[in-house]
């Protein structure tokens, strides 16, 4: 038994990074869980949506620079074109924006929980709903989790708080798994 204890810490270790993401959490009922849940496919559509919009702009944003050196009418209207897209998804995809654009958490992550320093405790079994930005992909899941302990953490006032997840999306998992894959294999 022990050594299957220690063979998942140590299995789990692998899969732990350390990262800087954009975070927000809120407590929620029980409730109100079970009925996030049973809704999450309609919400995680728009989401999708949206961190692709996001994904896509973040990874043309390299092209604009010479634009804006050579063409500046061009960038100008361009940047008009952004602006115009930028509204349009926002009535096509209302209350998905977060305004997790910076990374505001240093966290340790895995597929199936996360850590993170906060100066609100929470009891444990707390139900959250955790909205989580990765960069550079800028992909945003939506996870509904539970507060696995509330230590003290070495500032004063401040508490290391840990997340299980209870849902995440299969494909949002996938998507954690890949950034976390990646973030390993950095020099």
């Amino acid at each position: 038994m022990e050594i299957n204890k220690t063979m998942e810490r140590e299995r789990r270790k692998l899969q732990r990074v350390s990262d800087h993401v954009a975070l927000t959490y809120r407590e929620i009922s029980s409730d109100e869980l079970d009925l996030k849940i049973e809704n999450h496919d309609k919400l995680r559509l728009r989401l999708s949506l949206r961190s692709i919009f996001e994904h896509e702009k973040h990874q043309h944003a390299s092209l604009t620079k010479p634009i804006l050196e050579n063409q500046p009418d061009v960038a100008r209207y361009l940047g008009y074109l952004d602006k115009q897209l930028e509204l349009l998804s926002n009535v096509l995809l209302p209350g998905i924006d977060t305004g997790l654009n910076a990374p505001n958490y240093h966290v340790d992550i895995t597929t199936t929980g996360l850590g993170f320093v906060t100066d609100k405790p929470l009891p444990v079994d707390t139900s959250l709903e955790v909205r989580l930005r990765l960069f550079p992909s800028r992909i945003l899941l939506v996870i509904y989790g539970a507060v696995a302990y509330c230590d003290p953490a070495h500032k004063a006032n401040t508490r290391k708080l840990g997340i299980d997840f209870l849902y995440l999306h299969d494909q949002d998992r996938e998507y954690l798994a890949q950034h976390i894959l990646a973030l390993n294999h950095q020099p």
